[in-house]
């Protein structure tokens, strides 16, 4: 995250422990952070001018998240096409109703079970970026 952003987060997410914001990395280190941190996560607004906005998008770190193979914690709309995919391929702990106690007990579910992050490790790696770009983009017909 770079400036101005990042200090914002750090202001106000200084008091928690196990939340660490990061300034921007270079590229080299990138894929190292990922594969290092205990999840990843990707999160959506819930209000309907930013579902409108990103609706038909996959997240730009989608595919780096889930090559990575660390566990990945989805927290958004259900009609947003990464929330979707996500869901429907089973490789993210999904969060899809804007419900805080909801994605506190997908974190604590995720931090209780090693089989459980080993799983969505797993999943998202198997998932890769072929299947992200399969989604994505359909085939032509003939």
């Amino acid at each position: 995250t770079r400036p101005p952003w990042s200090v914002k987060a750090k202001e106000q997410l200084h008091k928690h422990r196990a939340v660490v914001v990061k300034d921007q990395v270079p590229a080299s280190e990138y894929r190292q952070l990922l594969q290092d941190a205990d999840a990843l996560l990707l999160a959506y607004n819930f209000d309907v001018d930013s579902k409108i906005y990103i609706q038909y998008s996959l997240a730009n770190k989608l595919p780096e998240y889930l090559g990575s193979g660390t566990p990945v914690i989805a927290y958004g709309p259900e009609d947003v096409a990464t929330i979707a995919y996500l869901d429907k391929l089973g490789c993210a702990k999904v969060v899809s109703q804007p419900d805080k106690q909801k994605l506190k007990a997908a974190i604590l579910e995720l931090l209780s079970s090693r089989q459980l992050r080993k799983d969505l490790g797993e999943a998202g790696r198997a998932t890769g970026i072929t299947s992200v770009v399969e989604q994505a983009v359909p085939k032509e017909t003939e």
